[in-house]
């Protein structure tokens, strides 16, 4: 997905002339980063509904399954993640919905995602690094979840104040 997040300049420019919401700006060849956010967003989103789906149908191997799953403490925690990953799957979607539709509103949305998405991940890499339990698996992705929303959410208020 290659689409520019619209910036404020942009918004604003559109809002004056149109009763119509303003269309997300596209820059081709822009080297700016957050326009891949979307891409990342979808993916993360996506990702989390399969993953429950895959949990609650019991169809993910038990070799794919993290140390001591079977531990009914260690599955509760993990079940703790569900409301979360969902909030961060729903306010993703949204604010990338609304995004698409021109809203101001997309921004502070995505932000919600993102931060939720950090906290996601972060919990994760504790639990597993207070019990000594590396799996390079289960870490690549729960850092990936701490390292994205950084990245952009730094670019997202960057942009927003004008210094992108």
């Amino acid at each position: 997905m290659s689409c520019d997040m619209p910036d404020a300049t942009t918004d604003a420019l559109a809002r004056e002339g149109s009763d119509a919401a303003p269309a997300p700006a596209r820059r081709e060849g822009a080297p700016d980063m957050v326009r891949y956010l979307p891409a990342f967003m979808l993916i993360t989103d996506i990702s989390f509904m399969l993953y429950w789906t895959m949990v609650f149908f019991r169809l993910l191997p038990d070799e794919y399954l993290f140390s001591d799953y079977k531990n009914p403490v260690v599955s509760d925690w993990n079940y703790s993640f569900y409301p979360l990953d969902l909030l961060i799957s729903l306010t993703g979607l949204v604010s990338i919905a609304l995004w698409r539709r021109g809203a101001d509103s997309w921004r502070p949305l995505c932000l919600v995602s993102l931060t939720l998405t950090f906290c996601s991940g972060l919990q994760a890499i504790a639990f597993w690094a207070l019990r000594g339990e590396f799996d390079l698996g289960w870490w690549a992705v729960n850092i990936f979840l701490m390292i994205y929303p950084v990245v952009f959410s730094h670019k997202l208020v960057a942009q927003f104040h004008g210094k992108s």
